[in-house]
């Protein structure tokens, strides 16, 4: 059986990089602004909405009434908390909700 201890030792962040992250004299690192980082992030989660929009939508068309539901609470949190809820959120309440309704609860 081959041998499984793992060795390892203790490296800080600056050691890891020292040999693999140079940058040359001639050249400057680049700096990224607040603006081009939310555009970054942006690009990266906009797939993962455009599914959640899909599934929002199924869930309201099939379960109409734990999407009214859902959408009172919305309402509620609104009027107590001056909170908004977003379509995740909502979609997570209806997921919830639907499974109360369904097993009778």
């Amino acid at each position: 059986m081959a041998d499984t201890n793992i060795k390892y030792s203790d490296h800080s962040i600056s050691s890891a990089f020292k040999d693999h992250y140079i940058v040359p004299d001639y050249q400057r690192e680049y700096v990224w602004t607040n603006d081009q980082v939310e555009q970054l992030l942006s690009d990266l989660l906009e797939p993962f909405e455009e599914d959640n929009k899909k599934l929002f939508d199924l869930m309201k068309t099939t379960y109409p009434d734990a999407y009214q539901c859902a959408m009172k609470i919305g309402r509620f949190i609104k009027s107590e908390y001056d909170l908004e809820c977003s379509n995740d959120e909502i979609l997570y309440l209806m997921i919830h909700i639907n499974r109360f309704m369904e097993r009778g609860l």
